[in-house]
């Protein structure tokens, strides 16, 4: 049986064995670890608490991941917190439920600006199909 849990800095070593052995990632283990801290644990932005995202989980295995990290950014000419989605990842025998795992990730981190980071063609038609819009960036 499936089950979506929070991601916690308890889980880095595995996330990053997993997140590593993923189909054509070039990222070893410890390059996914220095990843995780400059996201969270060394990014100015994060405070304990924010969600860090969700994890898949098959029994004690993860099965697929989606993640966030916070950066300051400017609105209306005020400082505010904002959450990056990255690194939406599930195996293939685990995903009919990635869409559950998106929308339990989108209710951890929603209420505020939202940006989706580098997203697959494939996810990219999927956040538009659930009413997102893309932020032109210009040519």
């Amino acid at each position: 049986m499936l089950t979506i849990k929070v991601a916690e800095a308890s889980d880095y070593q595995r996330i990053a064995d997993f997140c590593s052995a993923f189909d054509n990632d070039v990222h070893s283990s410890e390059d996914w670890i220095d990843m995780f801290h400059h996201w969270w644990e060394d990014n100015p932005a994060f405070t304990e608490g924010m969600p860090r995202g969700v994890l898949l989980m098959d029994g004690d295995r993860i099965t697929g991941h989606a993640f966030n990290f916070p950066m300051e950014f400017q609105y209306n000419f005020q400082p505010v917190t904002v959450l990056n989605g990255t690194t939406w990842r599930v195996l293939p025998e685990s995903r009919g439920m990635s869409i559950d795992l998106w929308f339990k990730h989108r209710e951890l981190t929603g209420g505020g600006i939202y940006f989706n980071t580098t997203p697959t063609p494939q996810v990219t038609k999927l956040i538009k199909r659930m009413g997102y819009q893309p932020v032109p960036w210009g040519d």
